[in-house]
């Protein structure tokens, strides 16, 4: 009787025991069963967030790379006397003022044309040539722009002229603004002369101060 007890009780633990391991297994799979499977959502859901970011940096870099970061899109030379150069962006911002004359140097409070909205920058750079004197009756503005894309660079180059007739009206002022686009006139009666200085600037006064007016 003792013996058959002790072979129940050795069975019972037995299977207890047994049945410890067994639980014990199949938690330890089904917890790794569902990290296995969390993983691999994690996995996907990081592959596409990875690749999303990719398509975003090769957009950027195809959009913004071609249009925005490679700045400068249309370079745009004024001679009033002063004569000065601005680099313009595709969305019409001055990202650069380059003085072309001593007339030029000195006259502009820089922070209000670079970086700016090409109409504000015109605003204020009119408005001080005409305040110092520089624009005045008789006045003639030659506009040159130059780009390698000659429809921006025509844009670019009437928004300015758009600008500065506008001013000389405002102000009363009988002046003349002349534009070309690569050194091609673009005016049924063109300024004074078609041929280049050392600017570029197409105004044919032949010198660096571009004083011929």
């Amino acid at each position: 009787m003792q013996k058959k007890e002790l072979e129940k009780q050795l069975t019972r633990q037995g299977l207890a025991k047994m049945r410890e391991i067994d639980i014990s297994y199949i938690e330890q799979t089904a917890i790794i069963d569902v990290y296995s499977k969390t993983a691999k959502k994690v996995g996907f859901k990081w592959s596409y967030a990875v690749a999303a970011l990719l398509i975003m940096v090769l957009l950027s870099a195809g959009i913004f790379g071609g249009v925005f970061v490679t700045s400068v899109d249309t370079e745009l030379f004024i001679d009033i006397n002063p004569s000065f150069k601005l680099s313009l962006t595709p969305l019409d911002k001055v990202e650069a003022y380059v003085a072309l004359n001593e007339d030029a140097e000195n006259i502009f409070d820089i922070s209000k044309i670079e970086n700016q909205p090409v109409d504000e920058a015109c605003e204020y750079i009119f408005q001080t040539l005409y305040n110092l004197g520089y624009i005045k009756e008789g006045t003639e503005i030659n506009l040159n722009a130059q780009g390698k894309n000659a429809k921006r660079a025509e844009k670019a180059m009437n928004r300015v002229k758009n600008n500065a007739e506008s001013f000389m009206k405002n102000k009363n002022v009988n002046g003349k603004c002349n534009g070309k686009v690569n050194g091609k006139s673009k005016d049924n009666n063109p300024g004074n002369g078609n041929s280049n200085n050392d600017n570029g600037n197409g105004n044919g006064n032949g010198n660096r101060s571009g004083n011929g007016n």
